[in-house]
Order: structure tokens, then sequence, then C-alpha cells
């Protein structure tokens, strides 16, 4: 996807203390995901049982937005992880 848009490399965003990248900003949902994700590799099946109230699609589609914005990457498994 990087290459369709034109940028060569791997973009790695300097950090804040809590591990987001600066300049990123997150929705509520968006963090609640990410801080799950920051303790360790889940599914998100694993995700929707910690997180009351988050359907699975919304948990995938948080996901899925966190991983467009460099924060977490799906590892093997199915599993994601939050990008240090």
């Amino acid at each position: 996807m990087l290459s369709f848009l034109g940028q060569e490399g791997e973009y790695v965003p300097e950090c804040r203390e809590d591990g987001v990248p600066r300049g990123r900003a997150l929705t509520f949902e968006e963090g609640a995901v990410l801080r799950e994700v920051q303790k360790g590799a889940l599914s998100a099946d694993q995700i929707v049982d910690r997180l009351n109230g988050f359907s699975p699609g919304k948990v995938v589609s948080l996901l899925s937005s966190l991983e467009v914005k460099g924060i977490v990457e799906k590892a093997a498994g199915g599993k994601y992880l939050a990008k240090t």
C-alpha cells in the first residue's frame, strides 16, 4: 500500500510515553482497543471479550484504522500487536 501511495520504505513515527505516535490523534474507542493490544498479542475475538459494549464488527473496524495509522500490526495467527 505504501508503494501505491508513492512512499518509500517504512515510516515509524516517534511515540509518546503511552505508545501512541506523536501527531496521531485517536478516538476514545481506538484508545480502548490500543490499550488492550499493548498488554500483549490479541485476536479480535479476545479484544471483543475484554471490551464490553464493542461489537466484533466495531473492533475489526477499529483495528483496521489503527493498522492504517501505523500503530498496530497483524501478526501470525491473526493476532494484533502494538508497534513499538
